[in-house]
């Protein structure tokens, strides 16, 4: 089977001509071209425009304003957290003294009171001896 190739055919068709392609072109080029232009006159206005300096000196401050908080907001915790820290330590070293103090006077009383004690036994071991011997 041989296969015969297909003819087709187009009526409607306008021969084209090279002059009117390279005019459209042409043409097409000078539009893009304008529009480059105007684009990048208008981000040229809109850069150097007072609006923008305004909008953007806003932000500016308002970036500025916004890192002090922070930066006062964290100094102020570290602020807070070295107190607390402090109070802590002083706590425990006031708790400290306190059990050593009262560690030194425990005993210090109990050796007073065992003292008193030494001397009553030897007034009662005095008087004894003083005492008739029991039948």
């Amino acid at each position: 089977m041989e296969q015969e190739p297909i003819k087709i055919e187009i009526l409607d068709e306008t021969p084209v001509k090279p002059e009117m392609e390279e005019r459209k072109v042409a043409g097409a080029q000078r539009a893009v071209e304008t529009a480059a232009q105007t684009a990048v006159t208008t981000a040229q206005s809109a850069w150097q425009s007072e609006t923008r300096k305004k909008v953007t000196g806003k932000l500016s401050d308002g970036a500025a304003r916004s890192a002090q908080f922070v930066q006062d907001r964290v100094a102020q915790a570290a602020a807070d957290q070295a107190r607390s820290q402090m109070q802590a330590a002083r706590s425990r070293i006031q708790e400290t003294d306190w059990k050593q103090l009262l560690r030194r006077r425990t005993a210090a009383a109990l050796q007073w009171g065992s003292a008193r004690l030494a001397q009553l036994a030897d007034r009662v071991s005095a008087s004894r001896e003083k005492l008739p011997p029991a039948e």
